[in-house]
């Protein structure tokens, strides 16, 4: 993450979330952690890094069966895809 300031700040505390997470083996701890560092990019204009992170944090709520939140992260995803150049 290359930002300053305060988004600097979260992304870094995202990060080591995840690392945590991974560590702990907490798939769903990870897969919420993914979407929260994903809509900070997405904020950011950072949106291939926002649509690659989001797709993995699918990918885990799907593993782990979370339908709720496979359907908040779906309905973010939408967007970014839509919005892309073709």
């Amino acid at each position: 993450m290359s930002q300053h300031g305060p988004h600097a700040r979260g992304g870094e505390s995202y990060e080591r979330a995840l690392a945590i997470a991974r560590e702990l083996g907490d798939t769903m701890f990870e897969g919420a952690v993914l979407g929260s560092l994903a809509n900070l990019l997405r904020d950011l204009d950072q949106a291939d890094e926002a649509q690659t992170l989001y797709g993995h944090a699918l990918a885990i709520h799907r593993e782990v069966k979370d339908r709720r939140v496979r359907a908040r992260r779906s309905a973010i995803l939408l967007p970014c895809i839509s919005n892309r150049e073709v």
